[in-house]
Parts: structure tokens; C-alpha cells; sequence
């Protein structure tokens, strides 16, 4: 892939990196694992502490509102099904594109959630963190 115009100087692309989409894919899978569990301890190292955290209704949290939500029972995911449709990669950035399909219980209430979605992991100190994600619902 070739990037043309004046971006070209600050967005290097790098080739596909099968070990690198596997780490990124792995990530994802353990991200949702812990979502499910409700374990905050896991999702505290994985997710940046810029995280932008875009809901199906178009609400934001930041890491802390986000882990604070599931630490105190305000957010309980019952059910997530993930897949991947792609993943993009630059030097130090991840971007996934895929669905996610989910039933929670968020502030009492019982959620259905059928998105689509696009998770953005950076690389920050040697580590890579989760530092946006965005869900869009699906419209049947």
C-alpha cells in the first residue's frame, strides 16, 4: 500500500506482519475475555490510559470511568460473541475492524447489542495498549 500526499512523512505503512496480527488478534480475544469475566485487573493493563471508550449509544468513557463501571456492577457483560474482519498496521498503531455481538446488563437494564466496530491498539512503552474503541449499531 502506497500513501500519497502530504501524509506521507508522519504515516509510514509497513507491511503485513502475520506475528504482529496474531498478538493484535490475541489481545482482542483476551480484552473480551475480560470483559466477560468482569476482570477489571486484566483490562487495567491492557487498555491505555487515553482510552476513548465509544458505546453503542454514543456515550464515551475514559479508562477510569470505564473499569469503574464494571467494578461496581454498573456494566455487566452476559454474553459477547467477537469476530475479526481485518486488521491494519502501521510502525506502532493496530486498528481492528470486525462485529461484536453482546447482551448486558448496563444500569439495570438488559442490552442486545449487534455492532460493528473499529478498536484502535498503540504501542506504548514496548507494550501495546487499547486506546479507542468505537461500536456502531447495525441496523437489520
Amino acid at each position: 500500500m502506497v500513501v500519497a500526499g502530504p501524509f506521507e512523512e508522519w504515516s509510514p505503512v509497513v507491511p503485513d506482519d502475520q506475528s504482529l496480527t496474531d498478538a493484535i488478534a490475541e489481545l482482542e480475544s483476551r480484552r473480551y475475555s475480560a470483559m466477560l469475566a468482569g476482570d477489571v485487573d486484566v483490562l487495567d493493563r491492557l487498555l491505555s490510559d487515553r482510552l476513548v471508550y465509544g458505546h453503542t449509544r454514543g456515550d464515551r468513557d475514559t479508562k477510569a470511568e470505564y473499569l469503574a463501571k464494571l467494578a461496581n456492577g454498573r456494566l455487566v457483560y452476559e454474553l459477547i460473541e467477537h469476530s475479526i474482519e481485518r486488521i491494519s498496521l502501521t510502525d506502532d498503531a493496530a486498528v481492528v475492524f470486525g462485529l461484536m455481538t453482546a447482551r448486558a446488563r448496563a444500569d439495570e437494564r438488559v442490552v442486545q447489542m449487534h455492532n460493528t466496530c473499529m478498536v484502535v491498539w498503540a504501542r506504548e512503552g514496548g507494550h501495546w495498549r487499547l486506546i479507542g474503541y468505537q461500536a456502531t449499531p447495525l441496523v437489520s
